[in-house]
């Protein structure tokens, strides 16, 4: 079963601990009935799907992101490459030393022009880029599984 629509599931179930109310509750404070809050939440159903800022309304109001995380996986294992856990973890490696070469330049001569700011924001997105590539090839370790991450 898609594992998307499984943590789009979860996420709307077990709101609040799947306390009693919880799931009225959560559909109130999104806007829709709760028959079509079950309908969009239904990991069987092709018919009705939560948009995609619907989504992020989910994920902030519950404050669970599986969600976000099973999209990811889902994107990664489309087009994965190989790169273990040690490969990914030396990859972040490489990227954090490339953000120290980039912060030593900009502070040479005590300011930060506009690029550089934009080539450390940048390196920083390359950075937590690497850093959930780690992320996905440990959880797939743990999971038993033999594909790498990307």
């Amino acid at each position: 079963m898609n594992q998307v629509k499984l943590a789009i599931w979860r996420t709307t179930h077990e709101y609040k601990g799947g306390k009693n109310g919880a799931f009225r509750e959560l559909a109130a404070l999104m806007v829709i009935s709760e028959q079509v809050m079950r309908n969009k939440a239904c990991p069987t159903s092709d018919n009705s799907h939560f948009s995609p800022e619907q989504l992020l309304t989910l994920q902030n109001l519950t404050d669970d992101y599986r969600v976000n995380n099973a999209m990811r996986l889902a994107e990664k294992r489309a087009g994965a490459t190989e790169r273990g856990v040690t490969e990914s973890l030396l990859h972040i490696t490489h990227e954090l030393g490339s953000m120290a070469h980039i912060i030593t330049e900009a502070e040479a001569d005590g300011k930060y022009t506009e690029r550089e700011k934009a080539d450390c924001i940048s390196q920083l997105n390359r950075i937590e880029k690497a850093c959930e590539h780690l992320k996905l090839a440990i959880h797939q370790q743990e999971a038993g599984k033999l594909v790498r991450a990307v």
